[in-house]
Formats: structure tokens, sequence, C-alpha cells
């Protein structure tokens, strides 16, 4: 696995034709309820799942209904509800008031069982999608989901007095996991490179934490498998070791598969049902974490048995989701905003300061000299180099094998030619290749660096030493391939979740905006004063060529009457002046 979170298990290649595995278009059904796809306009039954059989009483064949009236199949539970199937939303799964007509196969005392299931309906394009499941809880764990709903305004309260972000993960993860009874509940968080790592975890009694703080490889769940958790918020497993059922028939009559991308039943593929045998899981609830449109994390909930939450159960939790997402999405703004303004008025105080040390010294070198002790230590840094027009420096503990021009030069390979305005370029890899390294900074791992026009592009640049971090993965992040009969290959999950510790090399701590923003400062900084030193020196040229005689140095006759007039008012020459014509 490499620090970037791609597979090196595998080929680049396979991996991204793994990750485009339409993963919506299963054409498969969870066993422990039944599909009906309908038609908006004319209002029939065009697929159902074969699975319906074993659940509908009296029911010889799940074609019988395929081309039938969805009104002769299902009803409103009262009268006053309608059937208005195109007022469905087509985003989330909406619960109805419908019952099945298990009276059109069975004897009427039958119907009864009716009660016992619930319906979601969504609509997909000209389809409505309708998904009947079992409510199959006994008093006990109804009079609990009674209890706990009817606490639920503490539960939240619970939520919004927890103090920092940790402390609330904790909390989240422990309120999920009482109102859901699962055994195992985690909040998963998606890192920049697609990797994942647990950042709570709560257990039922009896049970122990195995994940907390483990890391998890981007392949573990594909860019495909990510889209579809941004747009389906909440999906349920009822049993990893049920069979699936198929639709029926296997696709609509324009020829096309059913999309179950909103399904609630929807199949799982066999990758992952291996992936959650290997981890031992029987059950799962997962809910997504999606902050300002964008997929944050996950919250996994994990059962060692058969569970199918019922309808309040998974609203409560979509809610609690939602809220997590909130507080998560404010609670990680503000501190990642307070974070930014303080570095970032530490460094402004700073580089003024070190700006009016450059305006009283005037000599860049030395001042740099005298301030590099302090800045390098700001940026986190250990090296530091500028080139502006003829000044050339380069500073710092850094390890060098090079002249200050060599490695100016080389880092000049790096600047942006087609867009040479203020830029910022940032690289924490240059050791994990060495193409990306320095020759003459050879334990430079980051490279931050500022360029900017001024008559020509000028620049200046801070490094990082590496920084060896230790990250536990749940489990070797290993890729098993098999062939499929149709020529083509699958991935076959890791057998095992055991900790597994890698040694991340090559890297630098990460470059943040403020300290971009701060090296362009810096430069601009050294550019201005630069200038004013250039110009100084220009005008004090001027004026002695203007007043000295440029073969000897002596005063020429412009200048020797201001220079003698002064002191011989003041009586200051005891001496005779003998003025030569040639």
């Amino acid at each position: 696995m490499s620090p970037g979170g791609r597979d090196d298990t595998i080929s680049a290649e396979l991996e991204k034709t793994c990750a485009q595995e339409p993963i919506h278009l299963l054409g498969t059904v969870q066993a422990y309820g039944f599909l009906m796809a309908v038609d908006l306009a004319t209002c029939r039954i065009l697929q159902v799942s074969s699975g319906i059989v074993r659940h509908w009483p009296g029911l010889p064949d799940a074609a019988a209904l395929v081309g039938q009236p969805l009104a002769d199949w299902a009803a409103p539970v009262k009268e006053i509800d309608t059937l208005d199937t195109a007022a469905l939303p087509a985003s989330h799964r909406l619960a109805l008031p419908w019952r099945p007509r298990f009276e059109q196969t069975c004897a009427m005392p039958v119907a009864a069982a009716a009660a016992q299931w619930e319906c979601l309906g969504h609509r997909n394009g000209r389809l409505a999608v309708l998904e009947w499941l079992p409510v199959n809880a006994g008093a006990d764990e109804l009079q609990r989901q009674h209890q706990v709903f009817a606490d639920f305004a503490e539960v939240i309260a619970r939520l919004r007095r927890a103090e920092g972000l940790d402390a609330f993960f904790r909390e989240c993860v422990k309120v999920i996991q009482e109102v859901s009874a699962y055994d195992r509940v985690m909040i998963y968080r998606f890192m920049p490179d697609g990797c994942g790592e647990i950042v709570a975890e709560h257990t039922a009694k009896g049970y122990r934490q195995k994940y907390l703080g483990l890391r998890f490889p981007a392949s573990d769940i594909p860019a495909q498998a990510r889209k579809l958790y941004l747009s389906n918020t909440l999906r349920v497993l009822a049993d990893v070791e049920a069979s699936m059922d198929a639709l029926v028939p296997p696709q609509l009559p324009d020829g096309e598969a059913l999309d179950q991308s909103h399904c609630m039943l929807r199949g799982l593929s066999p990758v992952h049902l291996s992936y959650l045998r290997n981890m031992g899981v029987r059950a799962t609830m997962t809910l997504s974490i999606v902050c300002e449109g964008k997929l944050w994390g996950l919250i996994a909930c994990h059962h060692n048995s058969p569970r199918t939450p019922p309808h309040q159960i998974r609203d409560g939790m979509r809610q609690v989701a939602e809220l997590l997402a909130e507080i998560a999405n404010m609670r990680i703004g503000a501190l990642t905003h307070l974070e930014a303004v303080g570095h970032r008025l530490m460094m402004d105080r700073l580089l003024n300061q070190f700006h009016q040390a450059l305006i009283q010294d005037g000599d860049i070198p030395t001042v740099l000299d005298l301030w590099l002790p302090r800045l390098l230590p700001a940026f986190d840094a250990n090296s530091f180099g500028v080139q502006i027009g003829t000044l050339a420096i380069v500073g710092g503990p850094g390890t060098r094998q090079g002249s200050s021009h060599q490695i100016l030069d080389e880092v000049g390979t790096r600047l942006d030619l087609e867009d040479p305005g203020p830029n910022v370029h940032m690289w924490d890899d240059l050791l994990t290749s060495r193409k990306r390294s320095l020759i003459f900074l050879p334990q430079a791992a980051g490279l931050l660096l500022a360029q900017r026009h001024d008559e020509d592009i000028i620049f200046c640049f801070m490094t990082r030493q590496e920084v060896v971090q230790q990250v536990r993965w749940g489990g070797e992040p290993v890729k098993d391939v098999v062939a499929l009969p149709n020529g083509r290959v699958r991935l076959e999950p890791r057998r095992s979740f055991a900790v597994w510790q890698q040694s991340v090399k090559g890297h630098s701590k990460a470059w943040n905006p403020v300290d971009a923003e701060a090296l362009q400062n810096l430069l601009r900084i050294l550019s201005e004063v630069n200038k004013l030193q250039v110009n100084r020196k220009m005008q004090e040229t001027l004026h002695w060529r203007a007043h000295h005689d440029h073969l000897t140095g002596l005063y020429n006759r412009r200048a020797i009457p201001h220079a003698l007039s002064r002191p011989l008012a003041q009586g200051g020459y005891k001496a005779a002046l003998i003025l030569l014509h040639v």
C-alpha cells in the first residue's frame, strides 16, 4: 500500500476497472423482503423479486404479478389514503400506508398478516419502486423502541452538550448503539487520499473494541461505492448469509436493468459479502455523513446475528446521522478556522517584525542570517532559499550537497513558467521516488515554492525533513485477483483484519494554505526591500560619479566648492588649495 492510498498490490488498470463496476445494477434483492417495479403511466407491475413467493401466502409464481394492475395486489390501509405513485420522491424512500392484498391468493384470516409489513416507495424515472419489509419486532423490542424515541429529545441534547469533536464522536457512537441495539457502532472518516480511519467505536456489553484508530485502504470502499453512499444515505443488510432473490423478469420491457441506487433491499456484491464474512459480521446498517455536499464519512453498525431494524429505528438513525453531519461540519469548520487564524496571526506578526528589521538594516543577507533561526521554526522547515535578480541565498541547517547556485537552479526547474504570476507550489512526497527528489538537498522530503514575476521570475522556497509515520491498518491491504468465467477478473477482500503496522516513509508534514500565503508574503517583502537597496545603491553610484573624478577618485571641480565651503567657514582647515589646470 502506497502512502497516497492507492493499492500497490494490484495494477492501476485493474484498480480502475474494478472501480467502474456498476454496483447499483446488480439485479438482486435481499431475501427478507420483496420488491415491485410499477409503470407510472399504466400503474401496472413490470417487475417483482422472485422471493415474493416465500412471503405471499398462496402465491404460486412471482411471474403471475407481472403485467397486473398494482391496485389488485396493494391497497391503502385506510379508505382516505390514496395510491398516488406519481407523487413519490425520487431522492429518498417514503414510508407509505399501504398493505399487500394477501386475500387475492389466500383465505381472509391470513390477511391479518398484512399489518406485519411496511411499504417504502420512491420514484425512478417513469417507474415507482415499492419495497416491502417485514415488521417482526416482539413486545419487548417495541417497548424498548417506544422508550428510546420518547427520550429522543434527551438523546439530541446529549450530543449537543459534547465538548470537543472527539468527545462528540464518542457520544455519537454510544447514542447510536443504544438506540439501534447493534453490537458494534463505528464512525469511519474518509481521508483526502480516499483511505478511511475509525475515529470512534462503541460496543454492546460483552464485545470489545477492535477497530478504533485503524485505517482502511481506499479500495475497501471504491469510488462507485462512495458515490452510491452519497446518494443513498441509509443502507441495511439484514443477513450476510441469506441468499439474494433475482428480479423477474431480469430486465424491464425496454431491455434495461432496474436502477437500484435508492433501494433499501438492493442486494450486495459477492465481494462485499465476502468482506463482511471475513470481518465476522452477520448484519449491517450504514448511514452516510454528508458535509457540504461531500461524503465526509460513514456510521457503520455491525451485528453478529441477522437483524432488520424497523422503520422508526431507521428514521431515527437518519436524523442522528444528519445531526452528526451538521454538528461535525460546524465543529470541524470552526476548529480548522480558529487554528488557521491563530497560525496566520503569528506568521503576520513575525513577517512584520522581519520587514521592519530589513528596512532598518537594509542588508538582506545580514538580516536573513540573523532571522532564519526564527523564520524556519515558524514554517517548521529546515532550509530556505531565495533568488531575486543577483540576490541568491540558501541557508538553514538542512543538508546540502552543492553550491547555493546549484540548489537554486535545481529548485528553479519546478517553477511554472507558463503562469509566472504569484503562485505557490507544494510537495510533501519528494523522497518517495528518485524522480521527485532534490539532488542537492538530499534530505528534503517537502518543498514549498513561491514565485512572482518582477521583470523576471523571482522565487523563494522552504524545505521540510522526512517524518516517518507508523500507520495501523485493519489487516494487511493485499488483494487477491480471481479470474471469472466471462474473462473478467475480480478482487477478493483480505481474509484477516488483524492490526498490521506500516512505516510510511518519504513524506514530510503536509503544507497548508497559511504556510503558502506566508511564503508568498515573505517573497514580496524580500522583493520590495531588494528594490529599495538596488535603487539606493544606484543613487549613491550616480551621486559619486557626479562629484568625483572617475580616474583618481578625487573630488571634481563641481564638488570642491561644496566640500570646502563649510569647513572653511568653520575655520576647520589650516591648509592651502592648489588648483592645477592641464
